[in-house]
């Protein structure tokens, strides 16, 4: 096996018949290389865009935009050696690893052996069909730009809770771009913005929801579930004919919410960070 690198706007020449494979597990790297190539992110320093090959072609795909973990997209734990070697011969610095359970602790202990820490189990999933749920009252719609700073605070909040790196000028520069994208959306209860989603990164078929947030004193009425379903669906009103999320597994709560609206799970991924 050998390892390789590749210019962000050609990675996904080489490594996208392989991804899409298994599409939902590989949706975080289809989608920001497709957003790489396309030149949308700012990045505080060069990604790391990578692929594991053997005489097939490839069978590891490995990809870091700073300041966040390395990303890692399903493959063998043969080809997570071949790249923690690669990367350790490079000198390369890493916060963490992302990607399916196995194989990311597998590349966690090979790279920092006790050095690390497990920070979430998340689970992976799809749908391809919206069940809609009880009606909380209120209705969802797309962001306007004067909630700018409103907007920007619920996904400060949600970061913080899911343990995301980021500040709040990243935050603002996110929710910048999704508002002009009409791809950030809030349910709006009684003139007030009780919860909010996003759909970002599309991958070839599908694209992704995420940053599905209600504050504290809101959560327990069903506005969570409402807007999972309307953005899912309105989704696929575009054309998108898969959605993917993420859920803390070790939050049942939320797991339970996306079930019932038509999510079904395809795999689990784990989150580790670097103590040293």
């Amino acid at each position: 096996m050998k390892f390789l690198r590749h210019a962000p706007t050609t990675f996904l020449d080489r490594a996208a018949p392989f991804l899409e494979r298994v599409e939902a597990e590989n949706n975080l790297l289809l989608g920001i290389g497709a957003s790489l190539a396309r030149g949308e992110m700012s990045l505080s320093a060069m990604p790391i865009v990578a692929t594991i090959e053997d005489d097939e072609g490839v069978v590891l795909a490995a990809l870091r935009t700073p300041p966040h973990n390395l990303l890692l997209s399903t493959g063998s734990e043969q080809a997570v050696i071949v790249l923690c070697d690669a990367l350790k011969a490079e000198g390369i610095g890493l916060p963490g690893v992302t990607g399916p359970a196995e194989l990311a602790e597998s590349f966690a202990e090979k790279w920092a052996g006790e050095a690390r820490e497990l920070t979430m189990r998340q689970r992976v999933y799809s749908c391809t069909n919206v069940v809609p749920p009880p009606d909380p009252g209120g209705a969802m719609r797309a962001a306007r730009e004067q909630e700018l700073d409103a907007l920007v605070s619920y996904v400060v909040a949600f970061n913080e809770e899911a343990h995301n790196p980021g500040d709040e000028v990243s935050a603002r520069r996110m929710v910048k771009g999704l508002i002009e994208r009409d791809r950030i959306f809030v349910w709006e209860h009684d003139g007030q913005i009780v919860s909010i989603a996003t759909a970002r990164q599309p991958t070839p078929h599908g694209i992704r929801v995420g940053y599905v947030y209600t504050p504290p004193e809101r959560r327990r009425r069903g506005y969570a579930s409402a807007i999972t379903a309307a953005v899912t669906q309105r989704m696929f009103d575009k054309g998108f004919e898969l959605c993917f999320l993420y859920t803390d597994m070790a939050n049942p709560t939320s797991n339970a919410i996306y079930q019932r609206v038509g999510y079904e799970p395809q795999g689990e991924s784990a989150m580790w960070r670097f103590t040293r």
